[in-house]
Order: structure tokens, then C-alpha cells, then sequence
């Protein structure tokens, strides 16, 4: 089906018109539960779709490219090929971290990668009090 999608943009966007909608609706559904000050909504094509326009901020998680390719061929056991063609389908990397507010670099250590996370939840904690205090 992956390969389907990702050869054919009229399928794709006939799959997105099914799924989108489902998947906003299961979001709020989640987000009307959390008893949290805030959360992070996980949205891969967050930058492809208007259904989270609402949001108060992106954090784009970062890698080079190459890293991307490297990583979804061992996740999914497939080739370069498909890999490139499922990340050519999304919009680019500069474009992503244009929209980014944020910014997780997850090219060095795991540790590195647990630090930065670290930051940004006592960042986004910080943020979500001043928020609280003006309501």
C-alpha cells in the first residue's frame, strides 16, 4: 500500500481525505482529557495539512538527510529508493525547520538527545504557567 501511495498522487490524497479527518477528531478527543497544563502532539506531516493550525507551537525533530534515509530503511527494511520517494513525497528539510519553533537536533547521542528534551520541557512547563497566569 506504502509504495501505492507514494506512486500515485491521487491516491494519496484520496487516503488523506479519509484518514485526516479521523485522526483530528481522535486528536481532540485525547487533548479534551489531558488534565495537563500542556502536551505535544506527535504529527509527522504536520507542515502538509491545515487540521493543526490551532497549535501554539512546532518543534521539528532534526537529522540530516541522510541520517532520515538511513534510519527509515533500517526501521522499515526497505531500499534507498523507497525511502527516498517517501521523504521527496514531504516537504524539505529547510522547510520544516522554517516552521519550527523549536528545534531537537537527533544526530548526536541518545544523552544529547535526553538533554535537549530536558530544556524544552522546562521551557514549554514555563511557558504554559505565564499562559495560565494570563487566564
Amino acid at each position: 500500500m506504502r509504495d501505492a501511495i507514494f506512486q500515485d498522487p491521487q491516491l494519496k490524497t484520496r487516503l488523506e481525505g479519509i484518514l485526516h479527518p479521523a485522526i483530528a477528531a481522535e486528536v481532540d478527543q485525547r487533548i479534551a482529557q489531558i488534565k495537563q497544563p500542556w502536551c505535544i502532539l506527535v504529527v509527522p506531516l504536520l507542515a502538509e495539512t491545515s487540521l493543526f493550525s490551532w497549535i501554539n507551537r512546532v518543534l521539528v525533530v532534526d537529522v540530516e538527510e541522510s541520517v532520515q534515509i538511513e534510519r527509515v530503511m533500517a526501521r522499515d527494511n526497505i531500499t534507498h529508493t523507497q525511502a527516498q520517494t517517501i521523504l521527496d513525497a514531504q516537504i524539505n528539510r529547510q522547510q520544516r525547520l522554517m516552521l519550527a519553533d523549536d528545534t531537537l537536533d537527533n544526530s548526536g547521542s541518545l544523552e544529547q538527545l535526553e538533554a535537549q528534551v530536558d530544556k524544552l520541557y522546562r521551557k514549554y512547563s514555563a511557558l504554559a504557567r505565564k499562559l495560565q497566569q494570563k487566564i
